[in-house]
């Protein structure tokens, strides 16, 4: 997990000026309120399923990071996303260094420890919008998670009511 986070923090530093300089599976947004950082990256072909659309990594404030993944159930609903605390972990290759991938958490594990499941969307002028994975257009300037405050508040990851992420994310820039 540790590796995850620091690929995260590293691929930000260097963000392009505009959205259409960037596609949605290396946006990086920011919340509004407290300053939570969500970051996208595409998935390795070890990581997940065909219709597992991108990886997502949380900064908190505090520099804690929990990571997530979006998938697109049957190609026909909603953008469904899980976060996951540290206590999952994607499966990890390094070519030239690992034979084979190795193995990630099981899904008991991703059970216990996935701590929002839910919907993501985009906001396009005041209305909800396609999030375009797949097309080449610039990354939606809005996204929207329903109840990921709540849960984060409830989850203990954060200290006092306030501190939770408001469920709104602005694009702020992208990664390399």
């Amino acid at each position: 997990m540790a590796r995850i986070a620091a690929a995260f923090v590293a691929a930000s530093c260097a963000l392009p000026a505009t959205a259409a300089d960037c596609v949605q599976d290396r946006a990086v947004y920011t919340e509004k309120d407290n300053g939570f950082v969500l970051t996208f990256r595409p998935t390795k072909p070890w990581e997940g399923a065909a219709n597992m659309m991108a990886v997502m990594d949380l900064a908190f404030p505090d520099g804690t990071h929990i990571w997530g993944d979006i998938h697109i159930p049957n190609g026909t609903a909603h953008n469904q996303a899980g976060f996951y605390t540290d206590a999952c972990s994607l499966p990890v290759f390094e070519p030239g260094k690992d034979a084979d991938p190795t193995d990630g958490s099981s899904e008991a594990e991703y059970a216990a420890c996935r701590i929002y499941d839910g919907i993501l969307l985009a906001l396009e002028d005041n209305d909800i919008a396609e999030i375009p994975w797949h097309d080449g257009r610039p990354p939606a300037a809005t996204i929207l998670f329903p109840d990921l405050g709540p849960v984060i508040r409830y989850s203990g990851l954060v200290a006092s009511p306030g501190d939770e992420p408001h469920e709104v994310f602005t694009f702020t820039g992208c990664t390399p």
